[in-house]
């Protein structure tokens, strides 16, 4: 199916914000050319995602324009379920998404509109629309800390996608949802040094939910566990960790370390398109989500 190049308004991604942002433009602008573009296929980075139990309900975690009809509004759903979610929502709203399309380029026309240049396989097109939606998310760009085998050593990674690791001795460093998630999983069968950068010993970066069941775990399996709170990542040396915490050095021996330190946006690459940022985001309307390119929006993720 060949791409429209001439459009009222374009989605760049189609991650579950893309879903529901682009089912809101066609619910607003019937008659008006509106579709979405991926550089992989819908919901790409979800099938990344290990298949674990979300802490939310599905009702929580679904879209106000849509009712499910195969779990009552209490269930928590697991990852499959939620990618089963999305894709009949999308069938259900019958929204027009191209994938493989991806997105290198936005430059303003002399009328105001946008020329937005795709990769398409090997051949380049420029499609031209007045209004455009920034949802790529940011799932592909970790905060990177710098230390030695941090893209290369198999043992260290910025994500954990099974929970399957037994009998090990884990690194875990971040204090946020994805930290508290793995341990509340993998406590029970391994030893676990969990490197936290502050000193709040409330996690207030963790959600309610989240935080109930990580304090059973925590005191159920205590002796499992060893926490370093004021803690500065140093530099890894094979399977051994190097930090400071409160003033004291320490090394440590792993068999995994799982930095989980965030993702960001990337910045080099927008920047290039003339965005401006501050302090690592999008310099953008809270109100409306309108960059400063009118007409521009940033959605989910992209709106830190």
């Amino acid at each position: 199916m060949d791409i429209p190049t001439k459009c009222f308004a374009i989605v760049i991604g189609s991650g579950p914000n893309g879903l529901y942002a682009l089912s809101k433009l066609q619910e607003t602008y019937p008659n008006e050319e509106v579709y979405a573009i991926d550089k992989g296929e819908v919901l790409n980075n979800f099938y990344d995602y290990p298949n674990v139990r979300f802490h939310s309900t599905i009702k929580e975690l679904g879209f106000d324009n849509y009712k499910y009809s195969k779990h009552e509004d209490d269930y928590k759903p697991d990852t499959l379920d939620m990618i089963d979610y999305y894709l009949s929502f999308k069938e259900a709203k019958n929204i027009k998404i191209y994938e493989n399309v991806e997105m290198k380029n936005i430059s303003k026309n002399t009328d105001n509109s946008y020329n937005v240049t795709v990769l398409v396989n090997t051949r380049t097109i420029n499609i031209n629309s007045k209004n455009i939606i920034l949802a790529t998310g940011l799932y592909e760009n970790p905060v990177y800390l710098g230390i030695q085998g941090e893209k290369t050593n198999p043992k260290i990674s910025h994500y954990c996608y099974d929970y399957d690791d037994v009998d090990e001795n884990i690194i875990v460093v971040g204090s946020g949802n994805s930290a508290a998630d793995y341990i509340i999983k993998s406590l029970p069968n391994n030893k676990i040094n969990w490197i936290i950068r502050n000193s709040d010993k409330t996690f207030p970066r963790i959600g309610d939910i989240i935080r109930e069941k990580l304090d059973f775990v925590l005191n159920k399996y205590s002796s499992n566990l060893t926490i370093y709170y004021n803690s500065i990542i140093i530099d890894s040396f094979s399977d051994k960790l190097y930090f400071k915490s409160d003033d004291n050095e320490n090394l440590i021996e792993f068999d995994k370390c799982y930095l989980f330190t965030g993702f960001k946006i990337n910045e080099k690459f927008y920047k290039k398109m003339g965005f401006p940022f501050v302090k690592g985001c999008f310099k953008y309307t809270r109100f409306s989500m309108e960059t400063d390119f009118q007409n521009v929006y940033v959605f989910g993720a992209l709106s830190c």
